[in-house]
């Protein structure tokens, strides 16, 4: 921690000190973060549908209008295109660009996401939610697993308004806070009647397990393939109390790597048990794309 505060001074921002809340770190920059690292005993683990880890296959391609960055997305069978990409080996990351001239914007684009957050004062996020429960399906979709929610929740963004489609999660997070990696990150992900979109970012460091998420680990398929919900769900159990967030202009973080998203992602942290991360980990290996340059865009 106080190489962290020594690393924030040498950049001439103070971050303000937040108070604790039950069940979430201070902050996305004081969380005490642990970077994921390999368990040798992670194999033994079981996690959310205690599937034991296997080489990852190649997914298939996804578009903004119906996948974005995992993100908008029906059932794999709706949402998938003929190109396979991957998180690793041949079709990773590095080659994406190259798999379809759609995927162009993976490798030229000038405001791709994930970043880098540098902790600075966070401000309100100029977002209302309204999220209700509503009934869903989660869904493995060879990537990760995602909760297709049906409609009742809603965000409003710079007075626009954003119907709430599916959450999603990666491990490790997408985002990192001043270079620092979380072993989680949920997205959640609204569409709005225009067909733009804005993602909602959460970061989980390990600790107390989340009751937010356990319905989504019970119901997790054991394969790929969906799952109805057992009751309801409403997703703003998933939200920290404290809603200050970072905003910038971003992109899809998979193929077709679309710009023009609106992120926001979370200010204060939520916590997962480390045993059902791990069965994630297991699950799916690593699912986040690295770390894009923020360039001329305004953090804010």
């Amino acid at each position: 921690m106080a190489a962290l505060e020594q690393r924030l001074d040498e950049l001439g921002e103070r971050v303000d000190a937040l108070a604790g809340e039950p069940e979430e770190p201070e902050d996305a920059k004081a969380a005490g973060k642990r970077k994921p690292k390999a368990d040798p005993k992670a194999k033994k683990k079981t996690g959310p549908g205690e599937k034991p880890e296997k080489p990852e296959k190649p997914g298939p391609a996804t578009s903004p209008a119906t996948h974005a960055a995992h993100d908008l997305g029906p059932p794999p069978a709706q949402a998938h295109g003929p190109v396979p990409w991957s998180y690793r080996g041949e079709r990773g990351p590095d080659a994406w660009g190259g798999l379809d001239p759609s995927f162009g914007k993976c490798a030229s684009g000038e405001a791709q996401s994930p970043i880098d957050i540098l902790p600075q004062r966070a401000r309100p996020p100029d977002v209302v939610f309204v999220y209700q429960a509503t009934a869903g399906a989660v869904v493995d979709n060879g990537h990760t697993l995602q909760v297709d929610l049906e409609r009742g929740s809603y965000a409003v963004v710079d007075g626009e308004r954003f119907e709430l489609v599916q959450f999603h999660v990666h491990t490790p997070s997408e985002h990192t806070i001043a270079g620092d990696v979380f072993p989680l990150e949920v997205h959640l992900v609204h569409q709005s009647q225009a067909g733009a979109l804005a993602v909602v970012g959460v970061l989980f460091a390990e600790g107390e397990p989340s009751t937010a998420l356990a319905p989504v680990w019970k119901s997790a398929p054991r394969s790929t393939g969906q799952r109805r919900l057992k009751s309801k769900f409403d997703p703003s159990t998933i939200l920290p109390r404290e809603q200050g967030a970072y905003r910038y202009d971003g992109s899809l973080t998979t193929p077709p790597c679309s710009e023009g998203v609106r992120w926001i992602v979370m200010r204060r942290t939520r916590t997962e048990d480390p045993t059902r991360i791990a069965g994630l980990r297991d699950r799916f290996g690593s699912n986040a794309r690295p770390i894009q340059e923020l360039g001329a865009r305004e953090l804010r």
